[in-house]
């Protein structure tokens, strides 16, 4: 798809936070070089693409819309997006991204994003606006369900319990779906239980 010749910067030390459009055609993904910049690439091949015009920060987790036309993306704690044919220097639509391993989602239906804060799992427009808290907790891994009602994910409580929850996002509240046991490193080697 893309190789560190491409970039005409200098050395790529790393590609990763990969993407693939909702049409199959596109990658969108993270390069480590002179700056962390978010790169669109063609899947049958061609050049980089930076998303944005000018990197003015750190670019971290990119996430296509549903329909493909736009990216979103974070830039120091703050959440943006941009089009997907690149060349804009993004447009802010949220605050308090605190990063995380599932980074930005877009609901199902593209009306509105849900991130994590430190604060615990949020949600903001796709235009713009303050978030508003779903809940308190910060499942990992996490997901939207395919109506977009619920986010599903796997809460670990301070005995070290994981069980498997649906958190309604209108109302924020909780049910548990599953228990699935105790998180944590088995003496034995063989048997990793994470």
């Amino acid at each position: 798809v893309v190789s560190s010749d491409e970039f005409s910067d200098g050395v790529t030390y790393m590609l990763s936070a990969s993407t693939v459009s909702p049409d199959g055609r596109r990658v969108a993904y993270q390069r480590f070089g002179q700056r962390v910049q978010i790169y669109l690439s063609s899947l049958a091949g061609s050049a980089p693409v930076p998303l944005t015009a000018n990197n003015l920060g750190r670019e971290d987790a990119p996430s296509w819309s549903p329909d493909g036309q736009w990216i979103a993306f974070a830039r120091g704690g703050d959440v943006f997006r941009s089009r997907s044919d690149g060349g804009d220097d993004g447009v802010l639509i949220g605050h308090g991204y605190a990063g995380s391993q599932d980074g930005l989602r877009w609901s199902p239906i593209g009306e509105s994003l849900a991130f994590m804060t430190e604060d615990g799992l949020v949600e903001v427009s796709s235009r713009g606006g303050p978030p508003r808290r779903i809940s308190d907790l910060r499942p990992q891994p996490w997901t939207w369900s395919p109506d977009g009602r619920s986010i599903i994910g796997i809460r670990t409580d301070a005995a070290r319990q994981r069980e498997l929850v649906r958190i309604d996002v209108a109302t924020g509240a909780t049910e548990q779906v599953a228990k699935l046991g105790t998180a944590g490193v088995s003496p034995d080697p063989s048997n990793f239980n994470t």
